[in-house]
């Protein structure tokens, strides 16, 4: 079994709930086993009852030297019960006890297994480890009988909530080596998170006015990366506003954020004393939310009335780099202390899309600073620097936590150096030259560094064999080594069963020509993951959906190419549970990449998906290029391309034959999607060809409560399909589809030419607004050629709130006799001119006769996105 362990430490976040406070260094692994293990050498040996059987193989991280852990044991081996009813607070302490014996000699892991756990609080020892397995629940005892009161924290005076003592942390660690917790803490790593809170996702502190001033210890060295964050009424990360013993160096670097209050929010106030300096963030993109930048100094109660008036608090050096954020209340509240300025702020190539409102832009009060690039532009007191400067300052050494986890694997790695044209392959010191070939890369930096093979980490290309381990196991030793420029791994020739399987970062998956990656039909290795919460639900069923096969999650440059290898989905299986109403879940997609930039999918196919085929989901940045999809044309939901609360998405050259819409552009269900306020914008199709005899060549909806604006489509072919560029929207989804711009499609065998409907789709509960009236307006439409068309349009809005600023120019329509009328118009508005035949009376001529409808000539950002040929050398056949 191949596992792989990442460390997580988790700080205190303000307000929750002191009884459900957990306080934990975790190394975590992925290993399920019930006794102890000794040895060290990649694989290792199971001990129980005297006798001794080999375990298989796998890998894992430990944090620093000694990190990795001599002895191990599961909850069972002392009475532990995962039923959920049965408490185990009993076994946790005995388990901790026994192994805490022979924690000194190699360290000790206490492994949960699948089940979930009931349990009060239980604390841990030194040089140990608790790691809990797929499925495995540590569930929290109601009883508040079994949660003990314990001091308050000695930086802190009282309990948060209220003065005096608090209960218990369900885990806890005092005065411990190898795991440690503390409310002030240096050398903290965060990485790789999704947090979903009703307060801050992270909160740096260091205790509480004159308790914190008198413990002075300061919370610094932090490194936050990777995380995404959503937030509505708190900050992504708060520094405060609890910090007197000071808080100091901290990088957060590529953090995406939805739906949050405010970016990296400073909150302190008079009383506190000590500092936040030195602070510095760079890469983020922040979606929905009310302030970009805010630093408070007046933020805050005290915990007695014993705090000294003239400790202020000092705020300087704050750095701000590379952020981009959409639908922004304001820039930036900026407000310092009067007579102690916040100092040293530098803010640099940020760009805020700030909505319509009275508040302004950006409010700053007793604050200093310089500025270059930011639009809009800053307040007086964060002035344009004189010398435009072209950075802010980020530290480039490494800390020690950055340097403090041991990799411990059995599979033999297959990386490749060197960035000439070609590339050397080595594997157990020997060298083999690789026959060349080029791939492609999406702006610079896309060629990469490491190369792999899936064969390198057991792979079998059989068509039987399943290949999940070997994906798995892939991944996790490229993602390694994806940082230093970049990872790539090759599929070659074969059919390669697998289930579902993660990407990681700076990452390309390769398939060579002739590779076939097979879903496999076993539905134990679908598993279940949460539904999309811009939906609610599973899109086929209440509840949550089967696991996508390819899935990326919070990814910056990820690529999926090939010399035309294949992803076959095998549907059949899952079209025929689907009608028969077997499945009690949604089915999955091909691919789907979640909250990720910079993503590159071309040259492959894609075959017989369960459901949707290319699903990128709260992304941004994403190019979908040269790929052709098929799927049979009565095949459930077979979408080809779905952007789904994404922006600045490029869809180019694609063949896609499908059961459902070749292309529909979404943006959340409902109330569902009101609430998440996530549109999908700036989108680019471009020479598409589509087949789809039961559904449209692009959708706009029907769930599209985020939002759909911006769409741009030229050059598209379509055959025997059921509809053009169709709008489906109802009464309940709200938001709106606007500023859609459509010219020179050629279709063949059509229903309509143009369809759009205010009465389309069913509800994901009955818990929608009626009142939600979704807003469709700004629709443009030139140079339609269609040929054997049934009916010209089918345009019909919603009564009391029409589809208006429709324009339709230059447009043949070739219709076959019917008994259907022509045009079928009702509540909409709009102009026409050089249609034929004669639209409806809703669609009039213009009477100045336009020579055009609006299409805009500028360039997004993701057009001027070039695409890098890279190569390298495979061992010749």
């Amino acid at each position: 079994m191949e596992a792989v362990c990442f460390r997580y430490i988790f700080l205190t976040m303000e307000h929750s709930p002191p009884i459900f406070h957990v306080l934990m260094t975790l190394v975590l692994w992925t290993v399920v086993t019930t006794a102890f293990i000794g040895t060290a050498e990649g694989h290792r040996h199971y001990r129980r009852g005297g006798s001794e059987t080999e375990l298989e193989a796998f890998h894992y991280a430990g944090a620093g030297a000694g990190g990795c852990r001599a002895h191990v044991a599961s909850l069972t081996d002392f009475g532990g019960v995962g039923d959920g009813v049965t408490s185990n607070t009993a076994a946790f302490a005995a388990a901790v006890a026994n192994l805490s014996k022979v924690a000194y000699d190699g360290g000790a892991m206490l492994v949960v297994p699948a089940g979930r756990w009931l349990t009060g609080p239980f604390s841990l020892t030194s040089h140990f480890t608790l790691f809990l397995d797929h499925d495995a629940v540590i569930l929290a005892t109601q009883d508040i009988n079994e949660w003990p009161i314990i001091d308050p924290l000695p930086s802190y005076g009282r309990g948060r909530d209220s003065a005096g003592g608090r209960y218990s942390n369900l885990i806890m660690g005092y005065n411990l080596t190898d795991v440690v917790i503390t409310d002030s803490s240096s050398n903290v790593r965060i990485e790789d998170c999704y947090i979903v809170s009703g307060d801050d996702c992270i909160a740096i502190k260091s205790g509480w006015d004159e308790y914190g001033i008198a413990f002075n210890m300061p919370s610094k060295h932090i490194v936050i990366r990777r995380l995404t964050c959503i937030s509505p009424t708190s900050a992504v990360i708060a520094l405060g506003s609890e910090m007197s013993g000071g808080i100091q160096d901290v990088r957060a670097e590529d953090i995406t954020a939805i739906n949050s209050e405010s970016g990296v929010r400073i909150k302190t106030t008079v009383g506190r004393g000590a500092y936040v300096k030195d602070i510095f963030v760079r890469g983020m993109n922040l979606y929905t939310m009310k302030w970009v930048f805010w630093m408070t100094g007046t933020y805050g109660q005290h915990p007695d009335d014993n705090f000294d008036p003239k400790a202020i608090p000092v705020v300087q050096n704050i750095s701000y780099s590379n952020v981009v954020a959409e639908n922004v209340t304001m820039a930036a509240k900026l407000e310092g202390i009067p007579g102690a300025p916040f100092t040293g702020i530098c803010i640099y190539n940020v760009t805020a899309e700030v909505v319509k409102s009275k508040k302004p832009i950006w409010n700053c009060t007793d604050v200093e600073g310089v500025s270059s690039h930011v639009t809009p532009t800053p307040c007086a007191q964060i002035p344009e620097s004189p010398d435009r400067i072209t950075h802010c300052p980020f530290p480039e050494d490494d800390l020690p936590v950055l340097m403090t986890l041991v990799l411990w694997t059995v599979v033999t790695t297959a990386f490749i150096g060197t960035a000439e044209g070609h590339r050397h392959y080595r594997r157990g010191g020997s060298e083999t030259e690789l026959e060349a070939f080029h791939y492609a890369a999406a702006g610079a930096g896309g060629c990469r560094a490491h190369v792999a093979s899936l064969t390198d980490f057991g792979g079998v290309g059989d068509g039987v064999t399943s290949n999940t381990a070997a994906f798995a196991a892939a991944v996790a030793n490229l993602s390694k080594v994806a940082y230093d420029g970049g990872a790539m791994l090759v599929v070659p020739a074969g059919r390669w069963l697998t289930g579902a399987f993660r990407l990681t970062r700076h990452f390309t998956l390769f398939l060579d020509h002739d590779a076939v990656i097979l879903a496999t039909q076993d539905i134990n290795e679908w598993p279940i993951i949460d539904p999309l919460p811009s939906y609610g639900r599973g899109r086929d069923s209440a509840g949550g959906r089967y696991s996508n096969l390819i899935m990326g999650y919070n990814l910056t440059d990820v690529v999926i190419t090939g010399n035309n290898g294949t992803i076959d989905g095998q549907g059949e299986t899952w079209w025929k549970m689907f009608r028969n109403k077997e499945l009690n879940y949604t089915r999955g997609f091909l691919i789907e990449l979640m909250y990720s930039i910079q993503v590159l999918i071309s040259n492959i196919t894609l075959v017989n998906s369960p459901s949707w085929n290319v699903h990128p989901v709260y992304s941004s940045h994403v190019i979908v290029s040269g790929i052709t999809i098929l799927a049979p044309v009565n095949s459930p939901n077979t979408d080809g391309i779905n952007p789904d609360s994404s922006s600045n998405v490029r869809i180019e050259d694609c063949y896609i034959v499908s059961g459902d819409d070749c292309i529909a552009i979404k943006s959340g269900w409902d109330e569902y999607g009101i609430a998440f306020n996530m549109p999908s914008k700036h989108i680019v199709i471009r020479r598409l060809t589509c087949i789809s005899p039961t559904s449209a060549v692009i959708a706009l909806g029907s769930e599209m409560s985020g939002g759909i604006q911006d769409v741009r489509a030229e050059d598209i072919t379509a055959i025997n399909s059921e509809s053009g560029v169709r709008i489906k929207t109802t009464i309940g989804r709200g938001a709106y589809v606007k500023d859609i711009f459509v010219r020179r499609m050629n279709l063949h065998t059509m229903k309509w030419v143009f369809w759009m409907t205010g009465t389309y789709g069913q509800h994901p509960d009955n818990n929608f607004d009626p009142k939600a009236i979704p807003v469709v307006q700004n629709i443009s439409y030139s140079n339609v050629v269609a040929e054997n068309v049934t009916m010209a349009a089918k345009l019909e809005g919603i009564p009391g709130a029409p589809f208006t600023g429709i324009c339709i120019y230059n447009v043949t329509a070739e219709v076959v006799k019917s008994k259907k009328p022509i045009w079928n118009c009702t509540d909409v508005e709009g102009v026409s001119s050089h249609v034929t035949p004669t639209p409806c009376a809703q669609i009039p001529e213009s009477p100045d006769r336009i020579t055009h409808c609006p299409f805009p000539e500028d360039d997004l950002p993701v057009d001027c996105v070039g695409l890098e040929e890279c190569s390298f050398r495979r061992t010749k056949p």
